[in-house]
């Protein structure tokens, strides 16, 4: 049933290395600096308290991502440097926090 899906975040490169984040419907799942903002903590000072995070739709089975930082994020490369600028991320999308080794894949 469409209601009971989850999202899936992979770490493919950094920190969390090889682990699975899941993204329960309409829950956010934050990534920053941040103990109390964050789900995801990070140390880098290229990243920020709150730096972006991903939602998951299961009623569409989509992605959504925000960048929440002065410092970007890339999405498969390509520099996202808007303040609260929400993109739709296919399975597969990869996402990196500022100049970082952070890594993370969709799906």
């Amino acid at each position: 049933a469409t209601q009971n899906r989850i999202g899936i975040v992979h770490c493919v490169c950094g920190k969390y290395q090889g682990l699975d984040f899941y993204i329960y419907p309409n829950e956010k799942l934050v990534f920053g600096r941040g103990y109390e903002l964050a789900d995801l903590v990070f140390e880098e000072e290229q990243i920020d308290t709150e730096h972006c995070w991903i939602q998951y739709n299961n009623a569409t089975n989509s992605y959504f991502i925000c960048n929440r930082s002065s410092k970007g994020i890339y999405i498969n490369d390509q520099m996202i440097g808007t303040y609260n600028a929400i993109q739709e991320a296919a399975l597969g999308t990869r996402i990196r926090l500022a100049d970082t080794e952070q890594i993370f894949e969709i799906g």
